[in-house]
């Protein structure tokens, strides 16, 4: 099962997909980068990391994302890099246990990041990693079951209103976790791209 599933999302991460529903802007001011990490159970079935930020830590205060966030100098504009430095400051996981699969689209943010999604696989089962949350940044970790994900009735096409335009916007409900903005809609086009693979 894990190989065959890493298999179609190597082959998903090759797909030319644009996001369905976002609005493009193509202004932004800093780059950023995020791992979409799957981890496999111990029953082979692949699961997705989540973190809920911390509140008070900025526009994206207490919202469900990727671990992962702003590119430093020292990651000599490498998303990879930036990506895995990030996640092991919020999280703890150490470099050494992702394997970096692919990437999907960059998607600006209205807090005008460029967000890169790096997608990796880890290493082992995700029952053995131990999380060290950085309780500045991030307040929780959640592991969501990818099949929960593709099931119709967890998304949703909503629509937010900034001044007198309605944005659309991907929302994935998993029990309490409402997963919205720049993550739902890196989430719908992982899955979009998974679905033609099937």
């Amino acid at each position: 099962m894990s190989l065959e599933f890493e298999k179609k999302i190597r082959s998903a991460l090759s797909i030319d997909l644009p996001y369905s529903n976002r609005v493009h802007l193509s202004h932004s001011n800093a780059q950023a980068a995020v791992l979409v990490l799957f981890g496999l159970s111990r029953e082979a079935q692949p699961w997705l990391l989540y973190i809920r930020r911390a509140e008070d830590t900025g526009p994206h205060s207490g919202q469900m994302a990727f671990p992962g966030g702003k590119a430093e100098t020292y990651d000599q504009n490498n998303p990879v890099e930036t990506a895995l430095r990030e996640t092991h400051e919020e999280v703890g996981v150490e470099r050494s246990r992702v394997c970096v699969l692919g990437r999907l689209p960059s998607v600006v943010t209205p807090s005008r990041f460029e967000v890169t999604p790096i997608v990796g696989f880890l290493n082992g089962p995700m029952e053995d990693v131990c999380f060290k949350l950085d309780p500045l940044e991030v307040s929780e970790t959640l592991w969501v079951p990818f099949s929960s994900l593709l099931v119709d009735e967890t998304y949703r096409l909503e629509s937010i209103r900034s001044g007198d335009v309605n944005y659309p916007i991907d929302v994935f409900q998993y029990e309490r976790y409402r997963i919205w903005g720049a993550t739902g809609s890196v989430t719908k086009n992982l899955i979009d791209r998974y679905r033609l693979q099937l």
